[in-house]
């Protein structure tokens, strides 16, 4: 048997699916013969939007047939490569949602279009060039404290794949890779701007403009964006640029073009195209 795991989300659970043993054995023997675009999980593409399917193959049965380690990952190649992998992605989508265990994914279409165009802007845009864009200050009156960037907090393997988004944007590094609104109850339904707010609101975040007193130190100011129908990010400050956690992979302070993040607004967010704002998040907030 295979799991497949498509890499695409940064604040909610990735869809996931076991595959039969027909269109496991066919997928396996295809990519023994051809691992060109094939790589460890750690070495999954630092962007946000889809990042690639992640695969575990459960029976070591296939594994010593085929060759092949126990966890792998297809990635977006260039070229011809390009092309193979989106079919290949297309079709393993389709399957799922053909034998309705993709009830995750909300609009399989949908995805797989968000999907195509990321992929286009990726490889078609010269990303990685440029000069980054100059800051912007939120607007607020409120005080808030910003913490060092310490990424070896959150890229631990015993807890990078526990841990999400709003973990860093909270500084809670929770394991139950946590949603907004959740601790009160509240959890994102839709995959919409007032949907995410109301559900941060709900566990004890205020607008930028709505105070904190000190006894609610460390006040963090964090940035809320949304990938339409689909998922939300966050963005947390630190004293000179942005930082972020994509979904399980790592934790960095550069966008999706490789930029350091120096305003959450103007970086490159891949398909998160839906700014809703700044927030700050109190040391009592809930997260869950």
């Amino acid at each position: 048997m295979l799991k497949l795991t498509l890499d695409t989300f940064s604040g909610r659970t990735n869809p996931s699916w076991v595959m039969p043993a027909a269109p496991a054995m066919h997928l396996l023997r295809g990519l023994a013969s051809d691992l060109g675009f094939v790589v460890s999980p750690d070495e999954v593409p630092a962007q946000l939007g889809y990042r690639g399917v992640n695969l575990q193959i459960l029976s070591p049965e296939l594994r010593f047939r085929f060759n092949l380690p126990p966890w792998l990952t297809l990635v977006p190649g260039r070229g011809a490569a390009l092309a193979r992998h989106v079919d290949q992605v297309t079709e393993l989508l389709w399957l799922a949602a053909r034998r309705g265990i993709a009830a995750e994914i909300r609009d399989v279409a949908g995805l797989l279009r968000a999907i195509e165009k990321v992929l286009a802007n990726l490889f078609g845009s010269g990303a990685g060039t440029g000069t980054p864009p100059a800051p912007s200050a939120p607007a607020g009156p409120c005080p808030f404290e910003m913490l060092p960037y310490d990424p070896d907090f959150w890229n631990d393997p015993a807890h990078i794949r526990r841990n999400n988004c709003y973990a860093y944007a909270t500084n809670r590094r929770t394991d139950t890779f946590p949603q907004p609104g959740r601790g009160a109850g509240r959890e994102i339904i839709d995959m919409t701007c007032a949907a995410a707010v109301a559900a941060s609101l709900a566990d004890g975040a205020h607008a930028v403009n709505d105070c904190f007193g000190d006894e609610e130190k460390p006040r963090l100011l964090v940035a809320l964006v949304i990938w339409p129908g689909q998922d939300y990010h966050w963005y947390r400050k630190h004293p000179d640029f942005w930082g972020h956690k994509p979904g399980q992979t790592a934790a960095r302070n550069v966008d999706s073009a490789k930029r350091m993040i120096v305003d959450p607004e103007k970086c490159d967010r891949g398909p998160y195209t839906d700014f809703c704002g700044y927030f700050l998040i109190p040391k009592s907030q809930k997260v869950a």
